[in-house]
């Protein structure tokens, strides 16, 4: 737009009114100046952001997800806050979207847990059958290990269902040694379950 109204500005004639030449110049700067402000505005509150990026990319789980952050973040630990209903829904919203990652769930298991609320079985159920039937990358992963290291940080979560999740991701990929000793370290301390801590160790191992 600027460079076709640069243009126009070229093509006056060379005698054209002065007064006419700056009038244009400061059409141009002042609409370059406005956009900017409304840019910057958006981009300076992150919950603006997050609004305008999933009001433009509607079937983007990434950007789903992340104004279910900003409503969670907003919602402290208060499950009466009216927040709290946002970040539910849009995590609920974006979780439906067409080849969502697994991120969604993560964010109502995170929300519910930071709450003291119990999570939802189906949110488990749905973790762990896109687990099992979608090809793995770094957004399960870092589902997985996300959710791993809040835990280690205190967030009460369900140990046996993460556990299911977390097996099913080490049936279907091979991890580093580190990875299945953390799963292992689980096992053994959150669960109690010595024979699943030991097969995880002995991957590590091999």
């Amino acid at each position: 737009v600027l460079l076709a109204v640069a243009d126009l500005f070229f093509r006056l004639p060379s005698d054209s009114d002065s007064r006419l030449r700056m009038l244009m110049v400061a059409l141009v700067l002042g609409g370059a100046f406005s956009l900017t402000l409304i840019r910057s505005a958006g981009w300076g509150n992150s919950l603006m952001l997050a609004l305008q990026l999933a009001a433009k990319n509607p079937g983007s789980p990434r950007a789903s997800v992340d104004l279910g952050e900003q409503y969670m973040l907003r919602a402290g630990a208060d499950p009466t806050s009216e927040f709290y209903a946002m970040a539910e829904a849009e995590f609920e919203r974006g979780s439906m979207v067409p080849n969502a990652s697994p991120m969604p769930e993560q964010g109502l298991i995170v929300l519910a847990a930071s709450a003291g609320v119990p999570a939802k079985s189906e949110w488990w159920d749905r973790v762990v059958f896109k687990l099992e039937t979608r090809a793995i990358g770094p957004q399960e992963l870092s589902m997985i290990t996300g959710l791993l290291e809040m835990r280690e940080n205190g967030l009460p979560i369900d140990d046996g269902r993460f556990a299911d999740a977390y097996l099913v991701l080490s049936n279907r990929v091979q991890m580093p040694p580190s990875q299945y000793y953390v799963f292992g370290d689980h096992a053994l301390r959150h669960l109690k379950d010595e024979a699943l801590a030991l097969d995880l160790f002995k991957r590590a191992v091999e």
